[in-house]
């Protein structure tokens, strides 16, 4: 019996040095990791609150060297505006078309300003802005789209097309201007039963938001 519980002593001395042992172990790892120091050539003392202000360091440093040169600031709308571009300006376009719609030459040109305003950061001016746009309606003409067999009626469809001359002048950029003008077209199907001045409006928006689509794309996104 004397034997058993000198057995049971001992066994319980041997894991409380195990334990102390391991306790040892844990402590001189973590002060040892405290006192890592960071070897290299960056400087300013060691430990790991100095390592990380390093990473931090060069990373705001690499950041800086790769954008400081860049120039052209870019939009999700795929706007690309010179960065030192502040300003626009988009003249009144007059409709200079034989036939003249009475909503048109307003639409297209408030269309332009809205469509800067919205998909870029330049703030609108009244003219010579660093992007600048000017021009006029050129043409504004009614034909048949598509004739049927129909002898009653034989035009199903009537098409409105309407051309725009466009002066867009980049100051910051003049590789992307065009100064001596670009043409553009849009066009609007209707059926040819209804009468033009019952689908005016409708005709009106369709076509502008076209132009102003092309026109954008053709000056800011460069396509």
């Amino acid at each position: 019996m004397r034997q058993l519980g000198n057995n049971f002593l001992l066994s319980k001395t041997r894991r409380q040095a195990e334990g102390q042992s391991s306790l040892l172990g844990i402590a001189r790892g973590a002060k040892e990791l405290g006192e890592a120091k960071v070897v290299g050539p960056l400087k300013g003392g060691s430990g790991p609150k100095n390592f990380l202000r390093s990473l931090f360091f060069i990373f705001h440093f690499s950041f800086f060297i790769l954008f400081s040169g860049c120039t052209v600031s870019y939009t999700f709308t795929g706007a690309q505006i010179p960065m030192a571009a502040k300003t626009f300006s988009v003249a009144y376009f007059p409709n200079n078309a034989m036939y003249v719609s009475p909503t048109l030459a307003n639409a297209l040109t408030e269309g332009l300003r809205d469509r800067m305003m919205r998909q870029t950061r330049l703030s609108q001016v009244a003219e010579e802005g660093d992007l600048s746009f000017e021009g006029e309606i050129t043409s504004d003409v009614e034909a048949p789209a598509s004739v049927t067999a129909n002898e009653d009626n034989p035009t199903a469809m009537n098409r409105i097309t309407v051309t725009v001359t466009v002066r867009f002048n980049n100051v910051h950029a003049p590789e992307w201007s065009f100064q001596n003008g670009k043409t553009f077209s849009a066009f609007y199907d209707y059926p040819a039963s209804e009468l033009r001045p019952s689908i005016e409006d409708g005709a009106v928006e369709d076509i502008v938001d076209k132009l102003v689509d092309q026109i954008f794309n053709a000056s800011v996104a460069n396509w």
